[in-house]
């Protein structure tokens, strides 16, 4: 248990560090335009970044004052970690949960989840843990790796929620 706390605590420092985007940010920004054109509105009140962090539909619903619709992107789980056959080389991942509030009902209308497939992920073209990355291959350069690694998950996770969630309008 205290090893996860160290390693919760290590992950925050290294975002901070090395000011890796929260893969959510990158997907909410991909999915307003959709947004924006299937309610055919130019209009979009963000209500990202709150003191508190809310979590209930009806409380998000509240938040955009029961008016139009709520796109709650929310990062599950981001990082990286070691295969358990190749200690010295990592893979990054990215974990994604989306949904759509009817801000006047504060009812869930579309919902998703993302893990981009293997096949899909950035750092390594195959899942074979000899050609992901190590760790020094993943500091190096500010972290650009890992930075780039998360983008694009985050696109990756963006259209695969675009196509559950909105049936690919």
């Amino acid at each position: 248990m205290m090893g996860a706390f160290a390693a919760i605590a290590d992950g925050n420092k290294l975002v901070e560090t090395y000011q890796i985007p929260d893969p959510a940010h990158t997907v909410t920004a991909k999915l307003t335009p959709v947004l924006q054109d299937k309610f055919k509105t130019s209009a979009v009140k963000t209500i990202s970044d709150l003191e508190e962090k809310i979590t209930s539909d009806t409380a998000l619903a509240a938040a955009a004052e029961r008016q139009g619709v709520v796109l709650d992107v929310v990062t599950v789980g981001w990082g990286y970690s070691y295969f358990p056959l190749n200690w010295g080389r990592y893979n990054i991942g990215t974990n994604v949960n989306a949904r759509l509030i009817d801000a006047r009902s504060g009812k869930v209308i579309a919902q998703s989840h993302c893990i981009p497939p293997k096949e899909q992920q950035a750092n390594f073209p195959a899942p074979e843990p000899d050609k992901a990355p190590t760790h020094d291959e993943m500091m190096a350069d500010n972290a650009a790796l890992i930075k780039a690694t998360i983008i694009k998950n985050a696109d990756t996770c963006a259209a695969i929620i675009q196509k559950n969630m909105f049936g690919g309008w």
